[in-house]
């Protein structure tokens, strides 16, 4: 029996070529074809696109319903993209790309159609993004559940498979659930220190938001454009062999409430390069990092209950582009930080649950459904989303950096 989560584990870091990724598919139980199965000349490309094209090869092909493609782009953007389906629909009706320039990273992408009326139809590009150096559980995952069985040749159903295993709400809502999970367990630790079932609710939910969104200021490379830089800092600080349970207030706090708030110096502790980059660290005035009455209580947070939090947040891709109607990726995008603070923030101890709450997060898709039927709708909408998290803080670009030079002279 094929064991195919370590097939996926075991091929991801190889996929180096095209005959690797050939490989990944094989593996997974597709017919696929002889690589010399290529030629971007027979698809058409207008000029401008085709510039940016370097090779297309067919991977598989279902009855010419349902085929795989692998694009090896001279530079990929998000246009070339968003094309390449209008070309390759006029002969297949279930096209999938794999898409790539550079064959470590690798932007997958699921073709789905949304019929709008008779003859209408809308292409809705579902995404998922693969650096082969640095795969993700849930991407891992995601290619683990496209698998098929060797028999299988109903294009259809290939389809709909991977439709399934491509499901950006199961993502969301694995997340979410892991969350909330996450939340509790930090609710219990903090009461049994503290003993103050509301001190202990909120600051156990001002945490959790600063440390996600830490994982979307990172996405956009903020943090010595490290996309993986609060793993680092967290193996640095296991490295460095301080005294246990000295993160929380020698290393988090620090870069919370000094470096993103233009008043950090350097520390003895921190190596040359992390106390340039805490530094450089953007200006973020948003609130989420000023010190406010939670903080001032004393405490002490243990190293097991980060190794705890960075070990969840570290198994999703976090997007920092928020849904389009027509265009999602496979990944947590801001809008979670909304969802999870709707979800939790007004939750006490006696009514835990949401609908006790009276607390219910909207999806967009159904703000923008509300949005087109009622204007009026619109601009309260639009007045709310001003206010939450994401709008202050994820859309707000850094002031401009200040070196530790300048900073040390005043």
């Amino acid at each position: 029996m094929r064991d195919t989560k370590k097939f996926i584990e075991e091929i991801i870091p190889q996929m180096d070529s095209p005959e690797k990724v050939y490989k990944l598919f094989h593996g997974l139980g597709y017919k696929t074809l002889d690589p010399s199965f290529r030629g971007k000349e027979a698809w058409e490309l207008r000029e401008k696109d085709k510039e940016s094209v370097r090779e297309i090869y067919t991977i598989a092909n279902y009855q010419k319903r349902f085929q795989i493609f692998l694009v090896e782009l001279k530079y990929s953007t998000p246009a070339i993209i968003r094309n390449l389906p209008l070309y390759f629909e006029r002969e297949t009706q279930y096209p999938f790309f794999v898409i790539t320039s550079d064959y470590q990273n690798y932007t997958f992408v699921l073709v789905e159609k949304i019929r709008e009326d008779v003859g209408v139809w809308k292409r809705k590009l579902i995404k998922l993004s693969l650096d082969r150096e640095n795969a993700y559980y849930t991407d891992k995952l995601v290619l683990s559940e496209i698998a098929i069985e060797d028999v299988l040749q109903d294009p259809i159903k290939i389809y709909n498979n991977l439709a399934q295993s491509f499901s950006v709400e199961k993502v969301t809502k694995e997340f979410f659930s892991g969350y909330i999970t996450l939340f509790k367990e930090l609710e219990n630790y903090f009461f049994n220190e503290i003993r103050d079932t509301n001190w202990t609710h909120d600051y156990s939910l001002q945490l959790l938001n600063r440390i996600m969104f830490l994982y979307f200021v990172q996405k956009k490379r903020w943090l010595d454009n490290n996309p993986r830089f609060i793993t680092d800092l967290w193996l640095s600080y296991k490295k460095e062999g301080m005294e246990n349970d000295s993160f929380y207030e020698k290393w988090l706090s620090v870069l919370f409430f000094e470096a993103f708030n233009n008043k950090f110096f350097p520390r003895p502790y921190l190596s040359r390069d992390l106390n340039a980059a805490l530094a450089l660290a953007p200006y973020l005035n948003g609130g989420l990092f000023t010190p406010n009455k939670l903080d001032e209580r004393r405490f002490e947070v243990s190293d097991t209950i980060f190794e705890r939090i960075f070990t969840f947040f570290d198994k999703y891709n976090f997007t920092i582009r928020e849904e389009l109607p027509l265009e999602v990726e496979v990944a947590v995008d801001p809008e979670m930080i909304g969802k999870v603070y709707e979800s939790l923030v007004n939750i006490s101890e006696e009514a835990d649950e949401r609908g006790e709450a009276g607390i219910f997060f909207t999806a967009r898709t159904e703000i923008e459904q509300e949005c087109q039927q009622d204007p009026e709708k619109y601009f309260q909408r639009l007045k709310a989303s001003q206010e939450t998290m994401v709008e202050r803080l994820v859309c707000r670009r850094p002031k401009p950096l200040v070196t530790l030079e300048q900073r040390k002279t005043g």
